[in-house]
């Protein structure tokens, strides 16, 4: 990748600015699938006229069918300092011994009067890692105590502007250790179990129905790291960075 310096020697060196287009397609709306993404070769120049205007284009086509593209090149962009704040919170994938999902229809924002999977905020902190968040939200949830060999991570998506509030950085597991009934209301909301195929029927969030569930579907078992592009101004974009199969070795 080219590189093109701004500013005067030795500051110059500090500032580097890459710039590449994106080919992007997808749709946020209610039951659409996953954005399909895909990246083409940077478009560097040495022009001062082209490098004063290096923002990133964005080219939305029609949505296709659901479609992870693996990115097998890193490109990396210059960019504004956001002022949206970072979280870091877990989800947790429970069932019943019916193979049925807990869900929570939460009473809060985000995401009032909609199912997801129970989950939390990390307690920074404390130097609480994401495995002892999962342990003890879904202890202080549902009551249901388990351990980490309870758990299996099969994911990590950067969900950057989230509702244009804040950035997430989210870990999710699933758990391998069934419950035995359903965990009595709370706070936050009330408890149902729904079939997988039932839960596409349900008010769920944008970013859970296009991107949460398929992900859980297909990597479930596996481990996959995402970003996705949440901005609310623009069409949901999600990008596979990489993908760990049975055996270990890299996709």
């Amino acid at each position: 990748i080219s590189t093109t310096y701004q500013g005067s020697p030795p500051a110059a060196r500090r500032n580097p600015v890459r710039t590449f287009e994106t080919v992007t397609s997808g749709d946020r709306s209610r039951g659409t699938s996953l954005a399909n993404t895909a990246v083409k070769a940077p478009v560097i120049s040495n022009n001062a006229a082209a490098r004063s205007n290096m923002d990133v284009k964005n080219i939305v086509q029609p949505p296709p069918s659901v479609t992870f593209k693996l990115v097998s090149s890193e490109i990396l962009t210059m960019s504004a300092v956001s002022p949206l704040s970072y979280k870091i919170a877990v989800l947790v994938f429970l069932q019943n011994e019916q193979g049925e999902q807990l869900l929570l229809r939460r009473a809060k924002a985000p995401n009032l009067g909609c199912w997801s999977p129970i989950g939390g905020k990390l307690e920074t902190a404390i130097g609480e890692s994401p495995f002892e968040c999962a342990i003890r939200e879904t202890r202080e949830e549902t009551r249901h105590v388990i351990t980490i060999k309870d758990l299996h991570l099969f994911g990590m998506i950067a969900e950057k502007a989230y509702e244009g509030d804040s950035h997430w950085l989210l870990f999710l597991f699933r758990c391998t250790k069934p419950l035995t009934s359903l965990p009595l209301p709370m706070e936050e909301g009330e408890f149902a179990f729904y079939s997988r195929s039932a839960i596409d029927e349900l008010p769920l969030p944008d970013t859970d129905r296009n991107a949460l569930w398929p992900i859980y579907d297909q990597y479930r078992d596996t481990f996959v790291a995402l970003r996705a592009d949440c901005d609310p101004g623009s069409p949901l974009q999600i990008t596979v960075e990489q993908i760990t199969s049975f055996d270990n070795s890299l996709a």
